[in-house]
């Protein structure tokens, strides 16, 4: 049986949507009809089998089909509610390696009790001794494309050599 998660995965690190955009929408479709599919049946076969009449073929065949047709509407606007093409990257101080602090960098800013002004650049080029919270790079963006370039969603908060 496929499972809700199953229908809408995470995407992963490099290459996240290395097939065509329009053959991936395709196979996440495919898979949220599977998993409507599975929940319906589940649904049908559980308690609420109880509920239903026995001669009434006809009618339960139609309740069947509508009850799958529900899901699967409901699955594909989950599908485009959740997904989310951006691929997150955590860089922490292995990443940093050799480099030198500077207060104008895009990627990283001093830890607060350096108690750093706003265009204060007495640390520029102090070595990074300790990473507080590491580095949040995002790729792609919500076409689901750019998946070479990066931005910093959240800038490493760096200690300091003094």
């Amino acid at each position: 049986m496929a499972g809700f998660k199953s229908a809408f995965p995470l995407p992963g690190k490099n290459g996240v949507l290395a097939k065509s955009q329009e053959s991936q929408q395709k196979i996440m479709s495919e898979r949220r009809k599977t998993a409507a599919t599975a929940h319906a049946e589940m649904f049908i076969n559980g308690p609420a089998k109880e509920l239903m009449k026995k001669d009434q073929r006809g009618s339960i065949l139609k309740c069947n089909s509508e009850l799958l047709a529900i899901l699967r509407q409901a699955f594909e606007a989950a599908g485009l509610v959740w997904r989310q093409p951006t691929a997150l990257e955590c860089v922490y101080l292995e990443g940093f390696d050799g480099h030198e602090f500077s207060s104008k960098s895009p990627y990283m800013e001093a830890h607060p009790l350096h108690r750093m002004e706003e265009d204060d650049t007495t640390l520029n080029r102090h070595a990074l001794r300790i990473l507080v919270t590491p580095l949040v790079l995002g790729y792609g963006d919500s076409f689901g494309e750019n998946y070479g370039k990066s931005r910093a969603w959240a800038k490493a908060v760096v200690w300091l050599d003094e």
